[in-house]
């Protein structure tokens, strides 16, 4: 081969080799370079210590060539076996294999051997390998899409777009530059820094704050990049809670900003709430019961005094400036949110999202399997990749399966999560709530055959203290946190203004 170093790197080849037998039009116009490609193999028949550099960098497909690519996964194979990869090793499968025999077979292997260059840099050579294929692939999609948008098709232009956006996302996810090994003593200094920090800031939460003192206690706060799991039965306040520290997040934000003229409070967050269960309206009603303390049913039907009206005018007032932004969309996909998550970053910056709730997302129809634990799974999988990319945290309410009802007490197990679980795998905080008033009330002791009124009454009494005891208290579950200690937080809970508040201050 008539190659030299100095030009190798930059040459990418218009018109293909002709012992390689390719002589397509199209491939002429596919960004690819064959010569590097063989210089690469050639390389590493010669030397099979450089696999160790470029391992992690260059896959077979990363290969135009079919039968570099076959070439390159008979050398993985016979390296990763702990064997020797050469043209003497690779003879006997070259005869085997179709692809390679019709450029040649063993022969063609023992020319790249025979012509190989003495790289100086082979990641160089495996990054532009790299380089090239994925361009390829953003040429093959692109013309993917010209494709569908110009034929008849039941798929409509979003969902094209949320299509191609989920390739892209697919393309970038997979194939992202390697991520550095680090030493100890870099990730001590790293550890160092955030501890530093935390001094510095005089104890408070490293994460966005939730507004619950013994829940922040617990977690430092919602940390960025984590996927935050609040599940629980219907009626035990997911929705509620999700939006008490939401508001809760953008009020501590808004004071902040003000006091301070710029951006630096960590506590608090510009929130983006998609909501696939309530409208706006019926978010902003709830958000201006709880904020003014006032009965979010009579507030709904317009039954409140002039005295009440003045208060959730003023509480209104305060909560139209919050950095809170609701998307009612109802067939929201994860790749939709994706969407606009970073439209909203982009605009006017995002610090959390919250998303009410998992098992109401829709799938694409590229995306669709044979069953819902399986679509269940892809989308914790992106979401959890959503709040990495992003590097906020992001909290997804769950439904929980009723295999709860049937424990006593039905207090929620990670096994009780709906669907699958992936969403206990990918998830960082997984948290129920309990409320044992709910069940209480429902569950009235009634007298058994046989039972005498008097133990029947002292059996009722019993009940009735242990209602009395669970009076609008709630608890919350951590069942997982990955960065730290699990437990109960127990909370207050007012139904009336579906409001949730530190037990201490209502018991104090």
């Amino acid at each position: 081969m008539n190659i030299t170093n100095k030009n190798i790197a930059n040459k990418i080849i218009e018109r293909p080799a002709s012992n390689l037998n390719i002589a397509d039009n199209a491939a002429a116009r596919t960004p690819h370079n064959i010569d590097v490609e063989a210089a690469l193999l050639g390389a590493l028949l010669r030397n099979n210590k450089i696999f160790e550099q470029i391992n992690e960098i260059t896959t077979a497909e990363h290969f135009y060539h079919g039968g570099h690519a076959q070439i390159y996964t008979m050398i993985s194979r016979l390296l990763n076996d702990g064997r020797v990869a050469n043209e003497d090793t690779l003879a006997h499968h070259a005869q085997a294999d179709d692809i390679l025999k019709t450029i040649g077979g063993a022969s063609y292997i023992t020319s790249l051997a025979d012509n190989a260059l003495a790289i100086i840099s082979v990641q160089e050579y495996a990054l532009l390998l790299k380089d090239l294929f994925l361009k390829r692939e953003l040429i093959r999609i692109g013309e993917d899409c010209v494709l569908k948008a110009g034929s008849k098709t039941h798929e409509t232009a979003d969902e094209q777009i949320e299509n191609v956006e989920q390739k892209l996302f697919i393309l970038a996810e997979h194939h992202q530059s390697e991520t550095p090994v680090l030493t100890l003593g870099q990730s001590i200094k790293s550890a160092l820094d955030t501890m530093d920090k935390a001094i510095r800031n005089e104890g408070k939460l490293t994460g966005v704050s939730t507004g619950l003192k013994d829940l922040d206690a617990v977690l430092g706060g919602l940390q960025n990049s984590d996927l935050i799991v609040l599940a629980g039965r219907p009626s035990m306040g997911k929705s509620a809670m999700a939006l008490n520290i939401g508001y809760h997040a953008a009020k501590i934000f808004k004071q902040l900003y003000d006091e301070n003229g710029n951006e630096n409070g960590h506590e608090g967050a510009k929130v983006a709430v998609f909501s696939l269960e309530m409208s706006a309206e019926q978010i902003a009603s709830r958000l201006l019961a709880a904020a003014s303390e006032t009965n979010s049913v009579s507030l709904r039907r317009g039954q409140i005094n002039q005295e009440q009206f003045n208060r959730v005018a003023r509480k209104a007032q305060e909560i139209d400036k919050l950095p809170l932004y609701i998307d009612e969309s109802s067939m929201l996909t994860v790749g939709k949110i994706r969407q606009r998550a970073r439209r909203f970053k982009r605009r006017q910056g995002l610090d959390f999202i919250i998303i009410d709730y998992l098992q109401l997302l829709q799938v694409s129809s590229s995306e669709r399997a044979d069953n819902r634990v399986l679509e269940i799974s892809n989308m914790t999988r992106q979401l959890k990749g959503l709040a990495r990319e992003l590097n906020i945290p992001i909290l997804i309410l769950s439904q929980l399966s009723r295999a709860v009802e049937n424990r006593d007490p039905p207090i929620p197990h990670l096994a009780d999560l709906r669907d699958s679980g992936a969403i206990e795998q990918d998830a960082d905080v997984v948290a129920f709530i309990y409320r044992p008033e709910y069940y209480l009330q429902r569950q009235p002791p009634e007298r058994r055959e046989n039972e005498t009124a008097e133990k029947f009454d002292d059996r009722y009494q019993n009940y009735q203290h242990r209602l009395e005891e669970s009076r609008n208290k709630a608890q919350l579950h951590i069942a997982k946190h990955r960065h730290g200690e699990t437990g109960v937080v127990d909370l207050y809970f007012n139904p009336e203004f579906a409001l949730f508040s530190d037990l201490e201050k209502r018991y104090d």
